[in-house]
């Protein structure tokens, strides 16, 4: 193939080595716009749940998904004597724990968990803190929040002592339920009010900024243009003509 006084030669195995590569390049920026618009769609769904009034907990949860981010109202008591306290919970560069508080709903069988909210960890990992909390019945306002995935898990979600309050790593609601013995809905309830019930509830939600993405895409995108650049490059030869009419090859 000539271009005036250049000629480009693609020898077909590599060239289809490099369109594969190229496909695989472009495949991988058109996910991370996918994965912004996800995030898009995650951002809009947070901001109108958490802008709404809040109603009562539907008692007949088919996909907690489908509830993430509503605000709720409970009304019942703590189980005070079987709480979770999960571990790794940073708050402004600050290690803790998330106290999480079994919460039977009054007049129902349903029992969800309220993340009261974090606390720090003191001078020795071998000391929890003092969680305790009043079984009378109370209100609460919260927010659902249901994990996305099960994210990396390394070993069991508690050591298997028996001990309350006790240390989790991760959330795991089936064992969650054989722990304390009855059902539980498959989701948190992140406490708003009322205060005296909880603690420091600095809440960080998922990272749903779509820019990111778009600036993986970017440069998935521009990897494939420089392959393509440099593959085209270096089989693009210029043909010189000698004193005699003949041509000569010269890459580029």
């Amino acid at each position: 193939m000539r271009f005036g006084e250049y000629e480009l030669s693609l020898p077909l195995v590599p060239a289809l080595v490099v369109l594969l590569l190229i496909g695989v390049l472009l495949s991988l920026g058109a996910w991370q716009l996918e994965r912004a618009d996800e995030k898009r769609a995650i951002s809009r769904e947070m901001h109108d749940r958490q802008e709404s009034s809040p109603s009562r907990l539907p008692l007949e949860v088919t996909d907690p998904e489908t509830l993430r981010y509503r605000r709720v109202k409970l009304a019942g008591r703590f189980e005070e004597s079987r709480q979770f306290l999960l571990d790794n919970q940073m708050n402004r560069g600050t290690v803790g724990v998330n106290v999480l508080t079994p919460f039977k709903l009054a007049g129902r069988d349903e029992v969800v968990l309220v993340d009261r909210g974090w606390l720090p960890w003191g001078a020795y990992r071998n000391r929890l803190p003092d969680v305790a909390v009043s079984r009378e019945p109370v209100s609460l306002i919260g927010a659902v929040y249901v994990p996305y995935g099960e994210g990396f898990r390394i070993g069991g979600m508690d050591s298997g002592g028996g001990d309350w309050p006790t240390l989790i790593q991760y959330l795991d609601f089936d064992r969650i339920s054989a722990l304390l013995g009855y059902p539980v809905l498959p989701m948190t309830v992140r406490l708003e009010s009322p205060a005296e019930v909880g603690y420091e509830r600095n809440w960080v939600d998922p990272p749903a900024n779509p820019q990111r993405h778009i600036s993986y895409a970017i440069q998935w995108f521009a990897l494939a243009a420089v392959l393509l650049v440099i593959y085209l490059a270096l089989h693009l030869k210029r043909r010189d003509r000698h004193p005699h009419g003949e041509e000569a090859d010269h890459e580029v």
